[in-house]
């Protein structure tokens, strides 16, 4: 598969983490898709993954569905929480996936910007989320 998910993960990254692949998952308001992403790796790949997510344009909390998705599949919510790309952007990751169109077109700061990107677009309905 040629994509930037398949190379990253074909290859020895220097930011791979005790073998582990950093994924960095960007949504513009980090309220709903970009933190059920990082909630699911981290808690069903965590062997594989180490999935860190932020927004360019954060809402500021977690959407309550999106909270009730993954504790209704038996996930932890517990450190959660809709935060900037700013906080994030000294590090460097192996893959940056974008998960929404608006997001897809943003250069991300700092060393996050170098990774190799994949879009994943998740659609939602406006009437389900905010």
């Amino acid at each position: 598969m040629e994509t930037a998910a398949g190379h990253a993960i074909g290859y020895n990254s220097r930011t791979m983490s005790n073998d582990r692949l950093l994924i960095f998952f960007l949504c513009t308001e980090n309220s709903a898709r970009s933190i059920l992403a990082e909630a699911i790796c981290n808690q069903k790949f965590s062997d594989r993954l180490q999935a860190f997510s932020a927004g360019s344009q954060p809402k500021g909390e977690v959407h309550p569905l999106a909270l009730g998705i993954l504790e209704a599949n038996g996930l932890s919510t517990e450190g959660l929480r809709s935060k900037s790309w700013d906080e994030l952007s000294d590090r460097s990751f192996d893959l940056v996936v974008t998960l929404c169109d608006d997001a897809r077109g943003k250069k991300c700061p700092g060393n996050m910007g170098l990774a190799p990107r994949d879009h994943w677009l998740v659609r939602m309905s406006g009437s389900a989320f905010w």
